[in-house]
């Protein structure tokens, strides 16, 4: 086991992972952040998209431990509450872009 601390959503979190365990099950198993999904375990669907340090990345073939002091933000810190989360559900053109709209309204983007 290895000790990894990174910043997640705004908060300092420290965690015990064996050294090859994806990102995306410390966050998932360890955090209980299930926002980024399991989809290929390939990096191809997107479904375990995170971003570290500002920049997207596929959070299923990154391991934990190369994380270590890292900025993380998750899909959720994106949704400011239940009807901002846009990869949970199906949307039109429409209802997706007045919720992105909302969104960024929000975060003073």
């Amino acid at each position: 086991m290895k000790s990894i601390v990174f910043n997640v959503n705004g908060q300092s979190v420290t965690v015990e992972a064996e050294p090859e365990k994806p990102l995306l099950w410390v966050l998932r198993e360890d955090l209980g952040l299930t926002g980024a999904k399991y989809g290929c375990g390939m990096a191809l669907c997107g479904c375990c998209t995170v971003h570290l340090n500002g920049k997207a990345l596929k959070s299923c073939t990154m391991l934990a431990v190369q994380a270590d002091g890292a900025e993380i933000t998750s899909r959720r810190q994106f949704a400011i509450d239940d009807d901002d989360d846009v990869l949970g559900k199906p949307l039109d053109l429409k209802e997706f872009l007045a919720t992105v709209k909302r969104i960024l309204e929000r975060s003073g983007r």
